[in-house]
């Protein structure tokens, strides 16, 4: 990826209608760390595992690239996992920190508010806990009327387009149970899927996700 197309990765950026994303490089030039904003209202939004630095602690962009963008009003986390730079957004927004109370325990950040377990949220979308994933409660974010699926960590996407989850990870108690957890997804209609890290997928998501939840992740990564 070269550098202009990097800095543009590294703004928010329109990907669906309502919807802006923007990416840290982890250095490899291939896996990207992803932050999103979601329009909730008219000129409202909420923030979803936001980035702000880079790994060596240098601003990604200036607060003035939100100026045009739907206003922020609260600050949403999937997990402990991704708590990333979302203080400094809660500090200049004056904005609430929203994740799982499951979750809370592991985070340096103070939530101001709780998800409960397929709550009813901001601009249509919906919470949805995560059993026995890398971190206690992983929430997912899903939109009923749009058919869109957010997802943190739980799945992965590839530079071939294919979805997977992830394998061989320490925090797991068991993979075999990290599947099973993931099955509620199964039962969701999916047209377009936001992935903490990779490309998002409007192309096929729905046998995407059924592959990515069903076969071994070490063969789809192969």
């Amino acid at each position: 990826m070269n550098q202009v197309t990097l800095k543009k990765q590294q703004l928010p950026h329109p990907i669906t209608e309502g919807v802006w994303m923007w990416s840290m490089d982890y250095g490899d030039g291939e896996t990207f760390f992803n932050s999103y904003l979601l329009k909730t209202g008219k000129n409202q939004a909420v923030l979803v595992d936001p980035l702000f630095n880079s790994f060596d602690g240098k601003p990604l962009m200036d607060w003035s690239v939100f100026d045009h963008l739907p206003k922020p009003k609260a600050i949403w986390l999937t997990s402990s996992d991704h708590e990333r730079d979302s203080e400094q957004f809660h500090k200049h927004f004056e904005i609430p920190m929203l994740g799982s109370k499951q979750e809370a325990g592991q985070m340096s950040i103070r939530l101001d508010e709780h998800f409960k377990d397929e709550e009813s949220l901001d601009g249509g979308w919906q919470v949805i806990f995560l059993k026995d994933q890398k971190t206690p409660a992983e929430c997912v974010f899903y939109h009923p009327e749009r058919q869109l699926l957010l997802v943190g960590d739980a799945l992965l996407s590839q530079a071939d387009g294919r979805l997977r989850r992830p394998y061989d990870e320490p925090a797991y108690a068991s993979e075999a149970k990290a599947q099973q957890g993931l099955q509620v997804l199964s039962e969701l209609p999916v047209k377009g899927i936001l992935v903490g890290h990779g490309d998002p997928v409007f192309k096929n998501a729905k046998d995407l996700l059924q592959d990515a939840l069903n076969q071994d992740p070490r063969s789809i990564a192969q």
